[in-house]
């Protein structure tokens, strides 16, 4: 069997245009891991970034969320800073730091006030957003972080309905 290409008219077989495209793969989804103890906040926002193609990890602790990072391709990370354990978000964003270099994080917050631990120097891979949210904030800060740390993202259309 023979296909057309229709730009140029010529005539190549499936077997070729099979190579052709297995060669040229699209890139993958961008991976957020997603760290946060109540299960509903997670899952409200877990379901917002997926709405939008974006791949979510989930981790209830710092040190699940250790294991997870090392284990898998992360592009960034959502954490909220009050987490069960020995290690809060904000120890857990210097931890990934000092492994891994300059990994975008964004910290989640309903803290404040006295109980706000000194927060991070803002920088290009680091923002900060303070509960409560909607799904759209979230997304907002998610893919402008990616934006800014890996270059052009586009997204689904199913995000202009948040």
């Amino acid at each position: 069997m023979h296909c057309l290409d229709t730009r140029s008219g010529n005539i190549g077989s499936v077997s070729e245009r099979r190579a052709l495209f297995s060669i040229v793969k699209p890139p993958r989804p961008r991976r957020v891991l997603l760290i946060e103890d109540d299960h509903d906040v997670r899952r409200v926002i877990a379901l917002a970034l997926r709405r939008t193609a974006i791949e979510v990890v989930e981790a209830e602790t710092a040190e699940q969320a250790r294991r997870v990072f090392a284990a898998a391709d992360i592009d960034a990370v959502v954490t909220d800073i009050a987490l069960p354990g020995d290690m809060n978000g904000m120890m857990l964003g210097e931890w990934l730091r000092i492994c891994f270099g300059e990994v975008p994080v964004i910290y989640i917050t309903g803290l404040i006030g006295w109980d706000l631990p000194a927060l991070p120097r803002p920088d290009r891979s680091t923002m900060v957003v303070y509960k409560p949210f909607g799904a759209r904030a979230i997304v907002d800060a998610v893919t402008a972080l990616l934006r800014r740390t890996h270059g052009c993202f586009d997204l689904k259309s199913d995000a202009r309905a948040l």
